[in-house]
């Protein structure tokens, strides 16, 4: 999986494509949460003085993203490859037939904890 972390209008966000941004809340010192998803903290990892990985912790589980690139990307130059879309109350999706298996569950996540 390929994300990105960067500054968008001041504040700390992680994007996915695909998905909506998902703003970085700082809980301590390389410790975010965000708002949706309540139960994941997101932890930078520094070795040498620079971040070199993003650990994803949710649910007694993580997942460990290695730092590949310091230069952003443009993640939303595929979307028009993603034929798809869905629209809830506060999100908008754009995806492709296999992931409409889970779309629907994603989307209730998202929205069930964005009220939190």
């Amino acid at each position: 999986m390929v994300v990105q972390v960067a500054q968008n209008n001041g504040s700390l966000v992680l994007i996915v494509p695909g998905s909506p941004f998902q703003e970085l809340i700082p809980i301590e010192k390389n410790k975010f949460k965000t708002n949706a998803f309540g139960d994941e903290i997101f932890l930078f990892i520094e070795k040498n003085g620079q971040v070199k990985e993003l650990v994803s912790e949710r649910s007694g589980q993580s997942m460990t993203l290695e730092k590949i690139s310091s230069l952003p990307d443009d993640f939303n130059s595929g979307d028009d490859q993603l034929p798809l879309r869905k629209k809830t109350d506060h999100f908008s999706f754009l995806y492709n037939e296999i992931d409409s298996v889970s779309i629907n569950g994603i989307a209730a996540r998202l929205e069930t904890n964005r009220r939190c």
